[in-house]
């Protein structure tokens, strides 16, 4: 009596089936190789336009809170971020003098990409405050301006 195992080998010969050869073997993994790497470089876009968005939402979001600050305190009050922010950390009371608030829970910024500060002009009466955006890697901020103005963040 034959071993079973010869006698399916002895089958699969006689259909020319041989199972998964090397060539096969190689053609799937550089498939997979090339699939990998489309993958990988769509995540690569998708993580760009991800900061994008946010640096966006960000400047909108401190640009409110400046102009309901400015609507409650009048112009003689400082439009700084401590006066945005609560007076303690987690806090809910506005810092001492300040109407309302806090005004931001937290400084919105993405240090890798984007930071924003407040510029003040005392030069006029009353004082003008900006918004201003740093992109990185440069390290000089400039006016705030909407949207347009994350165009360079990566």
């Amino acid at each position: 009596m034959k071993n079973i195992i010869e006698m399916a080998r002895s089958r699969a010969r006689k259909r020319g089936d041989e199972g998964l050869g090397v060539i096969d073997l190689m053609v799937s993994v550089v498939g997979f190789l090339l699939l990998t790497a489309m993958g990988a470089a769509s995540l690569t876009g998708l993580l760009g336009m991800t900061a994008v968005t946010a640096c966006q939402a960000d400047g909108i979001t401190i640009q409110t809170a400046m102009e309901t600050f400015a609507a409650a305190n009048g112009p003689s009050v400082a439009i700084t971020q401590a006066n945005l922010l609560p007076a303690t950390p987690g806090g809910n009371t506005a810092p001492t003098g300040i109407i309302g608030g806090p005004y931001l829970t937290t400084w919105p910024s993405n240090a890798g990409h984007y930071t924003y500060s407040i510029l003040a002009d005392t030069t006029v009466t009353p004082a003008t405050y900006t918004e201003q955006i740093t992109v990185a890697p440069a390290t000089a901020a400039v006016n705030y301006v909407g949207n347009s103005s994350c165009s360079n963040v990566h």
